[in-house]
Order: C-alpha cells, then sequence, then structure tokens
C-alpha cells in the first residue's frame, strides 16, 4: 500500500489531543438545546424500536404558526389583485365604449 504522507509529517496521537486540548475550550449548551436534543434522538430510537413518537412543546407551534401567517398574507395580496384586476377591465370597458360612442358616423354612401 502507497502513503500518501512522508514519515516526517506524521505525528502522534497525544501530540494532537495535547494542541486539541490548548485551543479547544469546552462550552456549556444551552438547556434547550439539550431538550431538544434529547428529544428529537429519543423519537428516533421510538420510531426504529416501538413505533411511538414524543412530542416535544419546544417550537411546537412555530411552523404552522408560520405557514398559517403566510397563507392569510398571501390570500390577502391574491384578493387585493384581483380586485385591483376587476377595477382595470372595468375602466377598459368604459374606456372602449366611451371611444365607441365619440366615434363620428361614417358617411352614407348613395345607393344607385
Amino acid at each position: 500500500m502507497k502513503r500518501l504522507w512522508p514519515r516526517k509529517h506524521t505525528i502522534d496521537l497525544a501530540t494532537v489531543e495535547a494542541r486539541l486540548a490548548e485551543s479547544l475550550t469546552p462550552v456549556q449548551p444551552r438547556p434547550a438545546y439539550v431538550q431538544d436534543l434529547r428529544t428529537r434522538l429519543m423519537n428516533e430510537f421510538n420510531r426504529e424500536h416501538t413505533g411511538m413518537q414524543i412530542t416535544s412543546s419546544l417550537g411546537e407551534h412555530t411552523p404552522r404558526g408560520w405557514l398559517l401567517a403566510g397563507g392569510i398574507i398571501g390570500s390577502a395580496v391574491m384578493l387585493v389583485v384581483g380586485i385591483r384586476g376587476l377595477f382595470s377591465l372595468a375602466g377598459l370597458l368604459g374606456l372602449l365604449l366611451h371611444h365607441r360612442q365619440t366615434k363620428p358616423p361614417l358617411p352614407a354612401t348613395p345607393a344607385n
């Protein structure tokens, strides 16, 4: 088997571990994150082994709320656009009728 790195570039694991310990400091995760992660992991485990699922109260209604708000806003925009289209159509019809009524009559052609 061919080596990818020359032997001079290999570092023992103790040196790597010491460098990582110097540069990385542990952080404490937020309790909400820990609870959400625990719930997701338990849901995955329960689905695989028992078919049951645990519901989480963290952010449960947020996606549904955004979806509902988007639907309401989208419906309002569609309503405004529809009403604007009806007014534009009514204006166009009024303009055409006005133009037709103000047209000078065609001269009568004498019958032979």
